[in-house]
């Protein structure tokens, strides 16, 4: 990654308030599990600041994709539950939820462009392999110990 990518508290810090605080302890999340997987092998893992924002940027990508994902799928649980009791749906300030519209699919095409904005790059296909969040960032600190680049231009 070049050195002018913002780092992720400056990515965060533009996000909405009601998202910052979801995020705000990523940064820290990501450094206790590089020191628990150095710990672990033995190893001091010797990581960049670029590796570490490489690490970071995946792991928000990573987090914002289920984030999403699960804002449409709570919507459309509550969109079901309502019309189960004989309503259309529900409604939050001036948004109509159903089970299929736009405001309930909302997360779920936010994350869709997340993903095609990462595309096949490296960095997509490992965050689209990835089981969980330490999944992730464990295979890419596994990759820098091993030599290779997390350069996500792969």
């Amino acid at each position: 990654m070049s050195e002018d990518i913002p780092s992720i508290s400056s990515i965060v810090s533009r996000l909405p308030q009601k998202i910052q605080n979801r995020f705000e302890s990523l940064g820290g999340y990501i450094r206790g599990i590089i020191d628990e997987e150095s710990n672990k092998s033995g190893v001091n893992i010797a990581l960049s600041s670029n590796d570490v924002q490489s690490i970071q940027f995946a792991a928000l990508i990573y987090s914002l994709d289920h984030f999403f994902r699960a804002g449409s799928s709570s919507a459309r649980t509550a969109a079901m539950t309502f019309e189960q009791l004989g309503l259309q749906g529900f409604q939050v300030g001036s948004s109509h939820f159903t089970k299929d519209n736009d405001n309930t699919r909302r997360g779920d095409m936010l994350a869709d462009k997340l993903r095609d904005s990462i595309g096949n790059s490296h960095m997509g296909i490992v965050i689209r392999n990835s089981i969980s969040m330490r999944d992730l960032i464990s295979t890419m600190i596994r990759e820098v110990n091993n030599g290779q680049s997390l350069d996500t231009e792969r």
